[in-house]
């Protein structure tokens, strides 16, 4: 898994948001309330991924005129909310042209499941929420900061300037090109979600170093005494950062595309590692979700380098999601049981099996269990020795692991 190759590196931390004029009571322009739960790497101040949950939401379907004529991008983003609303709910919502008044459209509940789903799966940012719910331009991120029109609520009333620029801050470290795949969403959403408080307690005020943009603009926003020094070193604080997202982003896309690509030669490669299994999957060793979290690790870590070894990047993670020496001939249940980590192999190719493997679970899978108790010396390259490391490293408790002929003893 993508989450538990980070281990503790990730949480799961809920924030809290709503509009301006939805906490003074003010329902006639657009205006909406929710919150979002974010997967944040807290060491790097990077966000893989967000789930945003609207508990209220009104939008306002009179639109700048220009906007219209133009189709913008703006507009586009509008009309792809309400077409998909439209279709799942069989209506006819359109967005007019703004004339004097107001057109306010209410979500009910079964729209509310319906927005969160779209919002979820296109990542609309914090601050095209508002040019989304009002049909018009928000405010400057910096420009008159007392009058914010999106509020993170987890700070106490009288910190305007905080609950103003959180949202732009998690904006600004949202890895936007970053995917999870389905077993990883599935994991999220049983995580357990940390409050605000917890954000701000276990990871600003630990005694770690903290040496990124993000750092620094989080720190000067929530503990900084306010002024306009303040203002100024924060919009410089959050262009750097910007660059900085932004470049980790573009990486991280192109070498998650070839790793992908890489994957499609997995299938034509012959494996013969247990030559007496004739029907096989091809298991990764050194696993692909494995790769892609040690992949942006490694990105991360050079970040302030004007450039990236491209020929580095392909030889140390690209060219093993091809490598045969990464891969195992295992069947098809021996495969699944690798994928759960319900046994792996140590560096002298010993089968390693985990002692949660229960008598249900063995039936299930010991068909072959004798036949792949031993990775056979003249296949422990060195090579394979690496890979057979990495997934140990990668692996969270391997004390739970116990050897082949112990394993069969206690059944």
């Amino acid at each position: 898994m993508f989450i538990s190759n980070f281990d503790k590196e990730l949480h799961k931390i809920r924030f809290h948001f709503a509009t301006n004029n939805y906490l003074n009571n003010n329902f006639k322009t657009g205006h909406f309330k929710g919150y979002v739960d974010v997967l944040i790497e807290p060491q790097k101040m990077l966000i893989f991924h967000r789930e945003i949950h609207f508990e209220s939401f009104a939008i306002d379907l009179a639109t700048t005129e220009s906007w219209i004529l133009k189709e913008n991008s703006n507009y586009q983003t509008r009309k792809s909310l309400l077409d998909f609303l439209n279709q799942m709910h069989q209506t006819n919502i359109i967005q007019t042209i703004r004339q004097d008044n107001n057109n306010l459209f209410v979500f009910n509940n079964e729209q509310l499941q319906t927005l969160n789903e779209w919002i979820t799966n296109n990542k609309i940012t914090f601050n095209n929420l508002i040019a989304l719910v009002r049909g018009s331009n928000p405010s400057g991120k910096f420009k008159n900061l007392k009058a914010g029109q999106l509020v993170c609520l987890d700070f106490n009333k009288e910190e305007d300037l905080k609950n103003v620029l959180c949202n732009t801050f998690f904006d600004a470290i949202f890895l936007n090109d970053f995917v999870l795949e389905n077993d990883d969403l599935r994991n999220f959403k049983r995580m357990k979600s940390n409050s605000a408080e917890f954000f701000l307690n276990q990871i600003l005020k630990s005694n770690e170093k903290k040496d990124n943009h993000a750092f620094e603009f989080l720190n000067c926003l929530l503990f900084d005494e306010y002024n306009e020094n303040k203002i100024n070193k924060l919009k410089l604080l959050y262009i750097e950062l910007n660059k900085e997202k932004e470049l980790i982003d573009n990486h991280i896309s192109k070498y998650i595309k070839l790793i992908d690509k890489e994957r499609n030669k997995v299938n034509k490669l012959n494996i013969q590692v247990f030559k007496q299994i004739k029907e096989y999957d091809r298991a990764h060793i050194y696993e692909i979700k494995m790769i892609k979290a040690d992949l942006i690790k490694y990105i991360y870590n050079l970040r302030n380098q004007s450039s990236i070894n491209d020929k580095e990047i392909k030889k140390q993670f690209i060219e093993a999601v091809s490598d045969k020496e990464n891969l195992l001939n295992l069947d098809v249940n021996s495969h699944r049981a690798f994928d759960k980590y319900m046994f792996f192999y140590d560096l002298d190719g010993n089968i390693q099996i985990n002692k949660k493997f229960d008598n249900k679970n063995w039936n299930i899978y010991n068909q072959n269990m004798s036949i792949i108790k031993k990775i056979d010396n003249k296949f422990l390259t060195k090579k394979r020795k690496f890979y057979l490391n990495q997934r140990i490293l990668n692996y969270k408790n391997p004390s739970e692991f116990e050897g082949f002929w112990e394993f069969f003893k206690s059944k």
